[in-house]
């Protein structure tokens, strides 16, 4: 059964791809969504941010799900 989900799971993955890749610009719609800061310094969770603040520089984001 494990070999089974994983195959589902590539097979959805190479179907539904990620929206953004590595040298992408991400659109004006996209960076004007709120994203709230759930997990990190504690001065710094329940802020929000949006990608547009940092309009014009490079943007990493390290993002994880956890559950």
């Amino acid at each position: 059964m494990n070999k089974f989900s994983l195959f589902i799971l590539l097979i959805l993955s190479l179907i539904f791809p990620s929206f953004y890749d590595i040298g992408d610009v991400i659109n004006h719609n996209h960076q004007n969504q709120p994203i709230e800061i759930c997990h990190g310094e504690e001065e710094d969770i329940g802020k929000t941010i949006y990608l547009g603040d940092n309009d014009g520089g490079i943007t990493v984001l390290g993002l994880s799900s956890w559950g």
